[in-house]
């Protein structure tokens, strides 16, 4: 895999329908986001992936992106459904998580391994870190990435890691004033950036901005597609790599956001301009 990464990527995470693998790859998704935790189901997406791969000869499984996580305790609850114990040291925890992943997913190695989200304490989440480096020393990963971290912590992993982070996955809402801090750093770093809930109930709003509408209709494309294509310019007027974890379970939903990302549909700067200001 090379330093960039596709502009959109199949996300699995838990909602009112499962998702269908096999669909989103045949459609053309060239990854998989997953993770070994209660909002994904690891031993479905692995058996959807290694069924997809059996049925079409033509693609190799290194042509895919295939991304998992380590969560920490607190996305499970007590559940058994948890890959590790919890009075497993930190260390163990990881390991026991990624190969469980790599068991279910039934790969020989995971393109992107995350950390969930920073633990408590930096300390905690460094020991993480390193032993996700030492799992990448061994060709276990190819590229290790955290998710749901704010500046700081990015900063101070950057800082105090060997292997630096490869990949911010964050989250595209209001809240973390759409990440802009964030992306900017990884701009400079040469971070790649992943965005996800981009069509959230809290991001409804952006659908009806008079910047998303023009370009919408300059395009002759839908403000779903159009909000998604000024994200992408967002990035690349900050020099980013940024890319879209997508969880439509819409066939159609699917292939418009395919052909937004791979067409040129470029808004006008002014657009792009008026869209930034926005988001402020």
């Amino acid at each position: 895999m090379g330093q960039t990464f596709p502009k959109i990527i199949f996300g699995t995470a838990a909602k009112s329908s499962s998702p269908d693998v096999q669909l989103a790859l045949t459609l053309g998704y060239p990854g998989l986001d997953t993770g070994g935790n209660l909002s994904h189901n690891e031993d479905k997406d692995g058996r959807s992936l290694t069924q997809f791969l059996a049925e079409n000869h033509k693609v190799h499984r290194n042509a895919l992106i295939i991304q998992s996580k380590y969560s920490p305790e607190e996305f499970f609850s007590n559940s058994p459904e948890c890959p590790y114990k919890f009075l497993d040291s930190l260390e163990l925890q990881v390991l026991k998580s990624f190969h469980n992943s790599m068991s279910k997913l039934n790969v020989d190695h995971l393109d992107v391994y995350f950390l969930h989200r920073p633990l408590k304490h930096l300390e905690q989440t460094l020991r993480v870190w390193s032993t996700m480096e030492k799992i990448a020393a061994k060709g276990g990963i190819v590229k290790l990435g955290i998710s749901q971290v704010d500046l700081q912590t990015l900063e101070l992993l950057f800082e105090n890691s060997l292997v630096k982070p490869a990949v911010v996955q964050n989250r595209f809402n209001p809240q973390n004033t759409f990440d802009i801090d964030v992306m900017q750093y990884c701009a400079r770093k040469g971070i790649s950036y992943q965005a996800y809930g981009i069509f959230s109930d809290e991001n409804r709003r952006f659908l009806q901005l008079r910047s998303v509408l023009r370009h919408a209709e300059e395009a002759h494309i839908s403000p779903h597609c159009a909000l998604l294509s000024l994200i992408m310019a967002l990035g690349d007027s900050l020099g980013l790599n940024i890319s879209f974890i997508d969880g439509t379970r819409n066939k159609l939903h699917m292939e418009q956001n395919l052909y937004t990302v791979y067409n040129e549909n470029h808004p006008t700067q002014q657009v792009v301009m008026d869209f930034k200001e926005s988001l402020r």
